[in-house]
């Protein structure tokens, strides 16, 4: 008996090393193990300096200060004109290289011209996967106002409205052994990164209407989601305004019938006039991305056929190209025009 014990102890171990040095040089990964640390007042955060691959090869750098970008100062340096970029997985870029983020194509399409503003353009992406607005606030009052922005830049995308979770999870606080192991497990174990992100897709994939009327719920009157969502972006225009640092909400659509001839769902454009109008009504400049998505088929701008949510690089361009034409008509134009 002990030696069937034994025997079967050794075959898992043996299973379980296999599959972790598979997954380790497989694409199946999409959040490898190791980029997310534990944070008190954000439920999570990004481990400085990780390096690593997406699961269709993009490289994963993040700077030293947990984001995906190069390193910035503190000190903003004068004459520069500083955006900072909160977001989820959009505005990190799942799917696409740093370079091809939004971020990155809204920087370089600022900077082309120099003398609107004189100097130059720094955007800094701060987005982190799975944030919601809450958490985007967290991190601006945290970190983000330490660049000194002159901008503060927010992607709302459709399931920012999700309910903030200290995820504590299941295990009794009490247990700090038991929390800081399975901790462990989740920084280094390739196996439960796939599993904890495919069951999650197979899940979404089985069951697509339950997958959408969850994202849409949250947005319903009184819902405390869209109550938190809601009163972040209100805290955020508050601190902004009394900084007098600019804030503009960019609000991102599903990648769902944008396509010429299509007519974009009715369930989703109530959610994205929801935003909008909201944003509009606490007097945050608030910039509707759909139209700029319009009339480009989900293979024109999709990363895969089941993901309707992360832009391809062309999907990121089109992004970077409207905020680039609202920014610098609204902010650098100004400011260049000032006696």
């Amino acid at each position: 008996m002990r030696r069937r014990l034994a025997a079967l102890l050794i075959g898992i171990l043996l299973a379980v090393l296999v599959g972790e040095i598979l997954l380790s040089q497989s694409s199946w990964i999409d959040n490898p193990p190791g980029q997310f640390q534990r944070s008190r007042t954000r439920a999570f955060k990004h481990v400085p300096n990780f390096k690593g691959r997406d699961r269709l090869g993009n490289p994963i750098r993040l700077n030293s200060q947990g984001y995906r970008d190069r390193e910035y100062s503190f000190d903003k340096p004068e004459g520069v004109y500083r955006i900072l970029v909160l977001g989820d997985s959009v505005a990190f870029g799942d799917g696409v290289s740093a370079e091809e983020t939004f971020s990155d194509q809204l920087e370089n399409l600022l900077n082309r011209n120099r003398q609107n503003p004189p100097g130059p353009v720094e955007v800094i992406n701060t987005g982190i996967r799975g944030y919601n607005t809450y958490q985007e606030l967290l991190l601006l009052k945290e970190e983000g106002l330490r660049y000194n922005p002159d901008l503060v830049l927010l992607c709302y995308v459709g399931n920012d409205a999700e309910p903030f979770s200290n995820q504590d999870g299941l295990i009794d606080k009490k247990y700090e052994w038991l929390i800081g192991l399975k901790d462990l497990v989740k920084q280094h174990s390739y196996l439960y990164a796939f599993f904890r992100k495919n069951l999650e897709v197979m899940r979404h994939r089985l069951t697509p209407e339950k997958f959408t009327e969850h994202y849409l719920d949250q947005f319903r009157p009184g819902h405390p989601g869209w109550d938190a969502s809601y009163n972040a972006l209100k805290q955020i225009k508050a601190i902004t305004a009394e900084r007098r640092i600019g804030f503009l909400l960019a609000v991102y659509p599903q990648l769902r019938d944008l396509g010429p001839g299509e007519t974009y769902p009715e369930e989703l454009l109530k959610v994205q006039r929801q935003i909008v109008e909201a944003g509009r009504g606490l007097s945050i400049d608030t910039l509707d991305l759909l139209p700029a998505l319009q009339g480009h088929s989900r293979k024109e701008l999709e990363i895969n056929a089941k993901d309707w949510f992360h832009p391809n690089p062309f999907g990121h361009h089109l992004l970077a190209k409207a905020m680039d034409e609202h920014i610098r008509q609204k902010y650098l134009l100004s400011q260049t025009n000032q006696p």
